[in-house]
């Protein structure tokens, strides 16, 4: 009696090189003419954006930007009010790691852990960010699995059911969000942007035939400065720490985006994405 063997390919990644690395990054910022002098650093912060990675020779090669923001109180008779200072700063880096032969994917997590400063003068600030880099290197590979038999007789069959998960089906993509926000007319006009922070957020994530789907929306936080004198309504009504205008508060909005279909590159991403 022969037996014929059902076969199907199956792709698979093994991960060949696991690392942590640190850099650190840092540049003089000079206060702008229009500005005050700082008496102050108050807090710095920022992120960090991967703009090319490269495998050569053994080595991973890391390009980015790290964008700082420092708040400082200025000198002067200027109270409870702050100005920022921003800048964008190019970093390279590379980290070994060994073999890097056959089709290998790396995989790159950045995370800003610390800022720090040095006040060189009232006009001149030394900003310093170190950054925490997880790299993850698997090598494409594929499986020839059993999947059935083709027998001309009934005959007892011993199935199994596995679960693959394959890390090498990954996509990137890169989505630039423009928005308008209109301030309700009860509030006052907005001076000056001194700091941003935004943070992503999943709302749903649909698989469907080789493509996913993402929903989410950005929480988008604004430290501002109002315009003087903006307040609405005549003097004699607005609130005493408004009539001197330049009030700072916090400006808060939710962004929704869709990241459309997502190519996964292989016939097998469906049934591999969804043992995860």
């Amino acid at each position: 009696m022969s037996v014929i063997l059902k076969k199907e390919k199956v792709k698979t990644g093994e991960v060949v090189c696991q690392k942590y690395s640190q850099t650190t990054i840092d540049c003089d910022v000079i206060v702008p003419d229009i500005n005050p002098d700082i008496s102050k650093i108050m807090d710095v912060s920022g992120f960090i954006s991967i703009k090319e990675k490269t495998l050569r020779s053994n080595k991973l090669y890391i390009q980015g930007t790290v964008t700082m923001t420092a708040l400082y109180s200025p000198e002067g008779e200027v109270l409870n009010k702050a100005k920022a200072l921003s800048v964008c700063q190019e970093f390279s880096h590379s980290v070994d790691v060994g073999n890097t032969d056959g089709d290998i994917t790396p995989f790159i997590e950045v995370e800003p852990e610390n800022f720090a400063y040095s006040l060189i003068n009232s006009r001149k600030v030394n900003l310093r960010c170190t950054a925490g880099i997880n790299i993850k290197l698997t090598r494409a590979d594929e499986l020839e699995l059993v999947t059935g038999i083709d027998a001309g007789t009934d005959i007892c069959i011993d199935n199994r059911t596995i679960r693959l998960c394959n890390s090498a089906i990954t996509s990137e993509n890169r989505l630039n969000i423009c928005e308008q926000i209109e301030l309700p007319s009860d509030k006052p006009t907005i001076g000056e942007i001194l700091k941003t922070t935004v943070f992503p957020q999943s709302v749903e994530f649909t698989l469907m035939e080789n493509k996913a789907l993402a929903k989410g929306q950005l929480q988008a936080s604004q430290a501002v400065e109002e315009h003087p004198g903006s307040y609405p309504g005549p003097p004699s009504v607005a609130p005493s720490h408004a009539r001197g205008g330049g009030r700072q508060r916090r400006a808060r909005a939710k962004l929704p985006f869709t990241l459309l279909p997502l190519s996964l590159g292989s016939r097998h991403a469906r049934k591999l994405l969804d043992t995860k």
